[in-house]
């Protein structure tokens, strides 16, 4: 995806992650809540955020002209639902995966970039 995106418009300047997986089987309690429905779940919501993350964080690095990337969660994270265990726990997931990679970003080598400086962190 990010490759496409480069060689379409010659950078890459930002990434929006609004993942959610399609609601199913996983909208029971947690109790009733089946391993494969939690992992899909989870596949989706975190580890697709993750690996959209990782490749355009990359890419803006070595463009050394910065960028933005902005991983969307939900409100349920802060006001869970009982019958949302897995989608609540991946918005949670986001949510530390923002700002672990903010603090990767910021406190790495590449921290001189100017475009890195002043970034928000909102939730």
């Amino acid at each position: 995806m990010v490759k496409r995106v480069v060689t379409t418009f010659g950078k890459l300047d930002i990434l929006v992650n609004n993942a959610c997986a399609p609601w199913g089987a996983d909208q029971v309690s947690m109790f009733e809540l089946e391993e494969p429905e939690f992992d899909r779940v989870l596949a989706v919501n975190v580890k697709g955020t993750f690996l959209c993350c990782k490749a355009a964080a990359k890419e803006m690095i070595e463009q050394r002209n910065g960028g933005k990337i902005i991983n969307i969660s939900s409100m349920s994270a802060k006001k869970p639902s009982p019958q949302k265990g897995a989608y609540v726990i991946s918005k949670l997931a986001i949510i530390s995966l923002t700002i672990w990679r903010f603090y990767i970003l910021t406190e790495s080598a590449y921290s001189d970039l100017d475009n890195l400086e002043g970034s928000d962190i909102l939730y």
